[in-house]
């Protein structure tokens, strides 16, 4: 396993904001995010689209309908 900064950004009719959070993840996915950044298959709306449904699900719950994946970053233990 794998500790990843995720950044993302929010938005809605009247404001932008950016956020992250600190997330555990499976080696092949945590490289695969790393390598590849907004092209990685799991931020996009793709079968595998994990990492994009669970921020698609915090940003709805923040009250922003749009969001975008912006970065991955590893944090060393």
């Amino acid at each position: 396993m794998k500790k990843l900064l995720i950044t993302y950004r929010m938005n809605n009719k009247t404001e932008n904001t950016e956020n992250c959070f600190e997330l555990s993840m499976l080696d092949n996915i945590a490289d695969d995010l790393l390598d590849k950044g907004t092209e990685s298959e799991f931020v996009n709306p793709t079968p595998n689209g994990y990492l994009y449904s669970l921020l698609q699900k915090i940003s709805r719950l923040q009250g922003y309908p749009s969001f975008e994946f912006c970065t991955a970053e590893e944090i060393e233990n």
